[in-house]
Formats: C-alpha cells, sequence, structure tokens
C-alpha cells in the first residue's frame, strides 16, 4: 500500500507541472483564492477537461458583487464553475470568467 501511495504522488506531482503550465496558458495569473493542487488523479484530470474549455457545460455562480480588485464586477467579470462527474463522485472548479474580454483567471477546486 505504501509503494502505490508513493506511485500516485510521484505520478501527481509530474502531471501537477504540466498543469500548472496549463493553468498559466489559460490563466491571467492575477492570483488565486483557493486550492489549485489537485488531491488526486481524478482532480487532475478534471482540471485539465476544464482548462481545455473552461464555458463547457459551466454556470454562472450568483454573487452579490465581484469586489476584488483584481476581477470587478463593473469590469465584467463573473464567477463560473464547472461540476466534473467522475466515478469517484463530483468535482467543482470555480473560475473567474470576463464577459467583455472573454478571458479567464482564479481556476480552482471548491
Amino acid at each position: 500500500k505504501k509503494a502505490v501511495g508513493k506511485v500516485t504522488k510521484k505520478v501527481l506531482r509530474k502531471g501537477t507541472g504540466n498543469l500548472n503550465s496549463l493553468l498559466k496558458k489559460k490563466s491571467l495569473g492575477r492570483g488565486s483564492t483557493g486550492r489549485t493542487t489537485p488531491n488526486s488523479l481524478e482532480e487532475q484530470l478534471a482540471m485539465k477537461e476544464v482548462l481545455s474549455n473552461p464555458l463547457k457545460g459551466a454556470t454562472r455562480v450568483p454573487t452579490k458583487n465581484m469586489n476584488d480588485p483584481r476581477w470587478l464586477g463593473s469590469e465584467g467579470w463573473v464567477k463560473m464553475q464547472r461540476v466534473v462527474k467522475t466515478s469517484k463522485g463530483n468535482i467543482n472548479i470555480h473560475f473567474n470568467y470576463n464577459t467583455k474580454t472573454g478571458k479567464f483567471d482564479d481556476f480552482k477546486f471548491k
């Protein structure tokens, strides 16, 4: 069991490097307000799926205001979410989307 755990951690570490590269390509890089490191292979694959096409199946998260100066609602930023279904349950990923520019930022696991 320990050997399997070590192998899993090694695979996640290697794959996470690729995930970090994808996050940098898709995000503006204004920071993050949550967890971006996957805790499992399922989370890693879910994040890669979302990053490949963030708006596919995404829904807007109802919020009062987008007041963080990095993502102001007045500048077109809205909070979005994608729920990726897996055999082990759902993985919920939130991100910010700018409806005026089409840009994305702050992808995170919820």
